[in-house]
């Protein structure tokens, strides 16, 4: 090893070229980086003072082969994200530069610090991303039209173009910048010496920056291919996988974690949140998997994961309607078990039919919800759920069910029961429940969209004893009317869903009021208002109507039917 103090200068200053092996992250430093270092900077350019200087951290590298007559190449394993934000600020002082006609110092800017002048192809540039941040970065170092997703690196060189042109009024301000860049910003360089680059990259990042488990995934996977096949298979099978998982052209990291971890666990096997990577290590040791065979199979499971977790409707209605039931309770812990079970659904060698898989999906969001509603907990649903995944074996449909059963879901009777004076206002499925109650009785013929929709209480959340409105609540609620309005207010009984123009207009309004406006609502929940029976409103009529509600629920949560 060996280690020294330069300058910015002496590391771009020279015939070196830094490569960022595939890898190191994606170019990531965001606004408070460039603030920092900005801040930084400009402390040392109004300084004056040439004694004044700024650390800016280590860069450590190790030397690629050596070919004769092709410039030295150096793995850069630790600070690319201060070298590529460096160069980037040096494209734009150079680029105002060049529009300023200070062609001197735009000239040495480029041809010194950011391409090498008499080099082409890819040892023309003193910093060479992995591929990824390749088309980005070389198309600000060459002044050409951006890719439309060009991220972080274009971001980071307009933010640069604009705090330059701030601060340099004239070539005199400009150069002083550039000194002040070039002499006073120090690093610790570290060379290495013929080591494994992503052995060391690792060792050092144990106790540094926090790779995430997709990071080192990523990472475990690339490096059981040569160097030269990285890029062609980072450009073809490894970006069809992740591209699955990218937004508005950035990457959301947190769903590509929770893929492969959910990936994995579809054998039945529970993995922790931070162990995914040492699950997925074990099940792939090094130097014993074909990376294209494993990253294949991922893509598969993929395609089936982004309809588990809705990136992508199922072409049959009716698994969708089942599978969205269970995305709108957020049960992200079934997702092992909704992924097998989609997965033998389309596998020939173990086939599930479509009402088996229908079953299956929608005993998932019954067994929860029954549950949410019973007041038991879900804290072990995450290991149940996977270990559910064991039970796929001759006759899966009837395994599940057992084996959910045996973990409690409760009966009908149970169910109802708890339903009726169930807290669903203040739950976190309320809109869930009402809205799943209300498509259940819609006929299809005349479907009723409820995105405009709200939740009404018919029984107002507050009863003002002086206005006309509350007395009439508090004579049609009797004697006990406080002890009525806390034990029904936020119950099943007691709430609807109604457009947003209704809901407004009812507001605290007497039931005789509120009466002919919910009976001519669309929804089909607001039916019950329509019978001319139902001329008061009291804990009565509640009970009489949440009973209604939680025979419904029965029927759109059913039970396990065994045997």
């Amino acid at each position: 090893m060996q280690a020294s103090e330069r300058t910015l200068q002496q590391l771009l200053h020279s015939p070196d070229q830094y490569v960022i092996p595939v890898f190191q992250r994606y170019y990531t430093w965001g606004t408070d980086n460039w603030d920092k270092l900005l801040e930084e900077i400009d402390e040392l350019v109004q300084a004056g003072n040439e004694s004044r200087r700024h650390f800016m951290g280590s860069v450590v590298v190790v030397p690629d082969a050596h070919q004769p007559g092709v410039s030295p190449a150096y793995h850069v394993i630790d600070g690319q994200q201060r070298l590529m934000t460096l160069s980037l600020l040096f494209c734009a002082m150079r680029d105002l530069a060049r529009m300023n006609g200070w062609e001197e110092l735009a000239t040495e800017l480029n041809e010194t610090y950011i391409v090498q002048r008499f080099k082409k192809g890819r040892e023309r540039y003193k910093v060479y991303p992995r591929l990824r941040d390749r088309q980005s970065y070389l198309a600000v170092v060459d002044g050409t039209e951006p890719p439309a997703a060009s991220g972080q690196i274009e971001a980071a060189h307009r933010y640069f173009a604009k705090h330059v042109e701030s601060i340099a009024k004239d070539e005199t301000e400009l150069r002083r910048l550039f000194e002040a860049l070039t002499a006073r910003l120090d690093f610790v360089a570290i060379t290495l010496g013929s080591e494994n680059p992503y052995k060391i990259f690792r060792s050092l990042n144990s106790t540094g920056v926090d790779l995430t488990e997709a990071d080192l995934i990523r990472n475990h996977v690339f490096m059981s291919l040569p160097i030269d096949e990285q890029d062609e298979f980072d450009d073809g099978l490894w970006r069809d996988l992740e591209s699955r998982f990218v937004v508005d052209g950035t990457l959301k990291g947190k769903e590509f974690e929770a893929f492969f971890r959910d990936a994995l666990m579809r054998d039945g096997t529970y993995i922790g949140r931070d162990a995914t990577f040492e699950a997925f290590e074990r099940r792939f040791p090094s130097g014993r998997f074909d990376a294209r065979s494993v990253v294949s199979d991922l893509f598969r499971v993929s395609r089936l994961y982004d309809v588990v977790r809705g990136a992508v409707e199922h072409e049959n209605p009716e698994i969708e309607a089942a599978l969205r039931a269970i995305r709108q309770l957020n049960v992200t812990t079934a997702y092992p078990l909704v992924t097998a079970l989609l997965e033998r659904a389309v596998d020939n060698d173990l086939p599930l039919s479509r009402d088996r898989l229908l079953a299956l999906l929608r005993a998932i969001s019954s067994f929860v919800l029954r549950r949410f509603i019973c007041g038991l907990s879900s804290r072990a649903y995450s290991m149940w759920f996977v270990a559910a995944c064991r039970a796929l074996e001759s006759d899966p449909t009837a395994q599940v069910l057992e084996f959910l059963n045996e973990k409690g879901w409760p009966a009908d009777e149970e169910f109802q029961r708890r339903f009726l004076q169930f807290n669903l206002y203040q739950s976190k499925y309320d809109r869930t429940i009402l809205g799943a109650l209300e498509m259940a009785i819609q006929v299809k013929s005349e479907p009723v969209g409820l995105d405009g929709c709200s939740i009404e209480h018919i029984m107002p959340r507050t009863i003002d004893e002086d206005d006309p409105d509350g007395k009439a609540w508090i004579l049609a609620l009797g004697a006990e009317w406080r002890r009525v309005h806390a034990e029904w207010l936020d119950t099943p009984g007691n709430l609807t869903l109604v457009g947003a123009d209704y809901n407004a207009g009812m507001s605290n309004c007497a039931f005789e009021i509120k009466k002919p406006v919910l009976g001519g609502s669309k929804v089909y929940l607001n039916h019950w208002f329509r019978d001319p029976e139902h001329l008061t409103w009291n804990s009565e009529e509640i009970k009489a109507r949440a009973k209604d509600l939680a025979d419904l629920a029965v029927k759109v949560w059913p039970g396990p039917k065994l045997g």
